[in-house]
């Protein structure tokens, strides 16, 4: 097996050999298919791949990034609440429950194009090695929490992996790396807000903090049935230490009841669905009975434009999910 064994054909598969370098999986801890690869850092199973470029004719693939986590999980309502719990945590991926398969995993999806790819690979980069990372870290904890098994398994011939995968290390460096002034400052910022629309009532709450009132079906920016946007380049993460948090807030009532199953469902949705942005953080219900996405950018992810590239991604996630809660 090469080193590289994807072609860089398309834009998915560009970024799938970019995935394979950065987590360097190895041929002994790895099975690769033409589109795509599964990989044993330790004891846990990432899988990711591209889907062919878009039928409609469209410039992009959409790849996908899964790691498994817990089995044997209980449907019960309990379950509900233990996974709304556990995207608090969320950074760039959602840990999404599959009910009828009892199983849950951590997700991420992004939407490779050639013009976003220069950005777009470094940042993939980042979520895949902490996605790993943080499922390793987490996979016990959780299923206590759920009272499940660990979903371990082991490559079909080289056996159990007894030492971890450098990558696996990807939360500590993060977090170690979060020292020092945030790279994400008053001028990203500010050209986050750009990425608003006009209509956006935008409200200082500190140096680094900004509030965006946002229409939202029907009801006008501002108001107390609005959704807003919280964008700030000082944030703190209990892991990944300090960095940038998006958050995007629908208003109180806004998808009715069942509002963690809901969550749950938006995440497996925005995952699998072309949308036209990246599925890089997570769904819940926050403690005031609100849908909330966040999104948790650690220090040493930053690149220049960052913040905007995700404030025009809310906009664009904001619409959908409006329509996604017309059939949920």
């Amino acid at each position: 097996m090469s080193a590289k064994p994807f072609p860089a054909s398309d834009p998915g598969l560009e970024l799938l050999a970019h995935l394979y370098e950065t987590l360097s999986p190895g041929p002994q801890w790895c099975v690769t298919q033409p589109r795509g690869f599964t990989w044993w850092g330790h004891r846990l199973a990432q899988r990711v791949w591209a889907e062919p470029p878009r039928r409609d004719g469209g410039p992009g693939c959409h790849v996908h990034i899964v790691c498994d986590l817990l089995r044997e999980v209980g449907d019960d309502p309990a379950a509900l609440e233990a996974l709304n719990t556990a995207n608090r945590l969320a950074s760039l991926s959602s840990v999404v429950w599959d009910r009828e398969q009892g199983r849950v995993s951590l997700r991420c999806s992004v939407e490779a194009t050639a013009a976003a790819l220069p950005w777009l690979k470094p940042l993939a980069g980042w979520a895949a090695a902490l996605q790993v990372s943080a499922a390793h870290l987490r996979a016990h904890d959780l299923a206590e929490i759920f009272e499940a098994v660990v979903d371990a398994s082991e490559h079909p011939t080289s056996g159990p992996r007894e030492r971890e995968a450098e990558a696996l290390s990807t939360v500590w460096r993060l977090g170690l790396g979060s020292a020092g002034p945030t790279p994400y400052d008053r001028h990203e910022l500010a050209q986050a807000m750009r990425e608003l629309p006009r209509s956006a009532v935008v409200t200082p709450l500190g140096e680094l903090q900004v509030e965006a009132g946002l229409p939202f079906a029907g009801a006008p920016a501002g108001s107390p049935q609005g959704a807003t946007l919280l964008v700030a380049g000082d944030a703190e993460h209990l892991a990944l230490g300090r960095g940038a948090l998006i958050r995007l807030k629908l208003p109180p009532g806004a998808g009715g009841g069942s509002l963690m199953a809901k969550a749950n469902r938006l995440n497996l949705l925005e995952g699998s669905e072309w949308t036209g942005f990246h599925h890089l953080g997570a769904w819940r219900r926050d403690l005031n009975r609100c849908l909330t996405f966040s999104t948790f950018l650690p220090r040493l992810v930053f690149q220049p434009g960052l913040l905007a590239e995700f404030a025009a991604a809310s906009m664009a996630r904001l619409a959908w999910v409006e329509r996604q809660l017309e059939k949920l």
